[in-house]
């Protein structure tokens, strides 16, 4: 008192008001919660939820916070801004088909796709070449978890 920008005599008293900023919020632990207990968790202490994205993890279920920006525990202004990620679960990739192929050849197309080879039997077939894969667990086109196995079934000429 008195306002800013007025003049005053000489001698008189001005009262002055300081501030200490702006009142810092610390951002919540938020990893693990679905993103609705976060954003309220978040909005609980005054910060905003500026965007969500999302990312494949294993590790996390799917629909759980992943991470948040600024990490938790870091002190911002009331109002401030944060970001969330969350887990759409492990990566998923389609079964490539192995029919036909050698047992050399079914191995590189599965480590190609993030997969690998798992149990091989082999079965008589007259009609059909030795080393040929006839069939494949799970079908060509499954949509699976990267690293799953795949079993196939080879053809021998022995009975």
């Amino acid at each position: 008192d008195p306002e800013q920008g007025l003049v005053v005599k000489q001698g008189r008293s001005v009262y002055v008001i300081l501030s200490k900023g702006p009142e810092m919020v610390g951002v919540p632990h938020v990893v693990g919660l679905t993103s609705r207990q976060a954003e309220i968790l978040i909005e609980n202490n005054f910060l905003v939820v500026d965007s969500v994205l999302s990312a494949a993890d294993a590790k996390t279920a799917r629909g759980r916070i992943v991470s948040v920006i600024p990490s938790p525990g870091t002190f911002l202004p009331k109002g401030s801004m944060v970001t969330l990620t969350v887990s759409e679960g492990a990566q998923k990739v389609r079964v490539p088909s192995l029919i036909d192929k050698s047992l050399n050849e079914a191995r590189a197309i599965l480590q190609d796709a993030g997969l690998s080879l798992g149990e091989v039997s082999f079965r008589f077939n007259r009609y059909l070449p030795a080393g040929r894969v006839i069939d494949q667990h799970p079908l060509e086109r499954t949509p699976v978890e990267l690293g799953v196995t795949v079993d196939v079934v080879v053809t021998n000429s022995i009975q």
